[in-house]
Order: C-alpha cells, then sequence, then structure tokens
C-alpha cells in the first residue's frame, strides 16, 4: 500500500543503520505482516499482540513526527 511506504521507505532510509539488531530484525519481521494490520497498527487504530513489533510500530511513529 502507498500509504504504508511513505512512511516505512524514508524510516528505513534514513533510520534503519541506526537501529540495534534486534531492533533490525523487528523491522524485517513488520515488513512481513498483512498491511490491513499494519494500516491498523500505524494509523494507531489497532495494536499488535507482538509486543516487539508495537514497540517498533510506535518507535517509527514517533520518530517520523
Amino acid at each position: 500500500m502507498l500509504e504504508l511506504d511513505l512512511v516505512l521507505v524514508p524510516f528505513f532510509e534514513q533510520m534503519f543503520d541506526s537501529l540495534s539488531a534486534d531492533q533490525q530484525d523487528t523491522f524485517v519481521r513488520l515488513l512481513e505482516q498483512e498491511d490491513p494490520d499494519l494500516m491498523l497498527w500505524f494509523s494507531r487504530n489497532g495494536q499488535s499482540s507482538d509486543s516487539e513489533l508495537q514497540a517498533l510500530v510506535e518507535f517509527i511513529l514517533d520518530a517520523i513526527q
């Protein structure tokens, strides 16, 4: 989805290298999630049941604001 690309691509380009190895692994797992779930999480209309994924979503949202 274009909306997700507008968030995730710039974050990847600007921040991925500065993430810890664990956060980088979590980012890769995040990309493997279904688009509808990602849209819910990034629109703050839902949360992941995986605490690591949810923490990274919140980190990304804070970083892009």
